[in-house]
């Protein structure tokens, strides 16, 4: 079963399906901020890309830790940090993304483009009028994690299945070098 917890404004109907679809759980609407609070524990949790847009990370995981059994689970996906570290440009031909480090052999001079390490909000992530995302480190987003008393076991950085070269070539080659998403 899957379970996302967040503040819900919800009308009453939603609220009674939502009571008796869980018979025998605790549900408490509390008047002030429409909050739902679901007393239930789980085996295991997932988000599928669903968490980079929210700004706050370590509330959503120390939800997930307050809802787990012991010795559970949560798998969760996010955008890899690196996608919105890199820096864009425009040219008459070409769209380019960078992470890049540029010194000068004769001034020594250093010029970087990108910022991995800074943790900052990406407005309009899906395009004009879209939805804002927040972008992390993988030592934010671990820091996180851990504040909220979980484990990271394991992290992927999933590749494209062979299929997609035929399908599209271009984001198969750039799925192949540079990882969209990170899974937890």
């Amino acid at each position: 079963m899957y379970l996302y917890y967040q503040k819900f404004n919800l009308c009453q109907q939603i609220l009674n399906f939502i009571t008796r679809m869980l018979q025998s759980t605790y549900v408490n609407r509390s008047t002030i901020n429409h909050q739902i609070t679901v007393v239930l524990n789980f085996d295991f949790a997932y988000s599928s890309l669903a968490i980079h847009y929210i700004e706050d990370w370590t509330n959503v995981f120390k939800e997930v830790y307050r809802v787990l059994k012991p010795d559970s689970f949560f798998i969760f996906s996010c955008n890899h940090p690196v996608t919105y570290a890199m820096r864009g440009s425009d040219t008459e031909e070409n769209w380019i993304s960078k992470l890049e480090v540029v010194k000068n052999k004769n001034t020594r001079q250093v010029s970087v483009i990108g910022d991995y390490m800074t943790d900052f909000k990406v407005m309009n992530a899906l395009g004009k009028d879209s939805v804002n995302t927040w972008r992390k480190s993988f030592s934010e987003i671990s820091k996180e994690i851990h504040a909220a008393g979980l484990v990271i076991e394991q992290i992927i950085e999933p590749t494209p299945l062979k299929e997609l070269e035929a399908i599209s070539p271009e984001v198969f080659k750039r799925l192949s070098k540079i990882p969209k998403f990170a899974i937890f």
